[in-house]
Formats: C-alpha cells, structure tokens, sequence
C-alpha cells in the first residue's frame, strides 16, 4: 500500500519485529514518503506569498527570533521552560523549511525583514 495512507496502514498492523529485515525496510520506505510529502507541502507554501506570510507569522509567533528570556519572569523556570518550548518548536519549523526550499525561505526572510 503507498501515498497518502502509509502511516495508517502501518499502524494497523499487528506487532512489529525490528529484526525482520522486510519490516525494517518497509517502515523505512513508508517514512520516506511521508517526509517526501510533508517537503513538497512546505515547498508549495514556500512558493505563494500567502503560505510564506502564514508560515513567517508561525515562526514568529513561535519566538524564534527572539531570546526566551523576559525580565520580570527570570525566576518563573517554569514560564521560561514554556517560551522555550515554543521557541524549539519553531527552529524544527525553520529547518524543515531551509531543507525544503533554502531560496524561497530566504525571499520569505527578505520580504518580511525590508518591509
């Protein structure tokens, strides 16, 4: 079975045996073409001035260009744990786009960064 339901498809078989080469195998191909596909998703947002002002409103929202610490919540660990947390979110976010189309995030930092 490939395309769209690899992952469920997989799910719903029973047990997995990690050293049955054949299964190894499959799983590997079933996660290629998932990430083959969540690439193409990101390239196609990449490509539209609308999804590059979607996913610059996401990274942004998500603190990366800016530090996790705030003055006023320094001794509130657990505040800090948080923005960090939304903060990393948003770098895995970053890189999956630089993997996916290295120029086309470039334009979107260039669009949103000189006006």
């Amino acid at each position: 079975m490939t395309g769209e339901n690899d992952t469920l498809a997989e799910e719903e078989k029973p047990g997995y045996d990690s050293s049955d080469p054949k299964q190894v195998r499959d799983r590997r191909a079933v996660a290629g073409r998932r990430d083959a596909r969540i690439k193409a998703s990101y390239k196609a947002l990449l490509a539209h001035q609308h999804g590059r002002e979607l996913l610059w409103d996401l990274l942004t929202k998500c603190g990366i260009y800016q530090t996790s610490f705030r003055p006023g919540i320094a001794e509130q660990a657990l505040s800090m744990a948080f923005l960090e947390g939304q903060r990393n979110i948003g770098l895995m976010l970053q890189a999956d786009l630089v993997r996916a189309d290295a120029v086309m995030y470039n334009k979107m930092r260039e669009e949103h960064t000189n006006g």
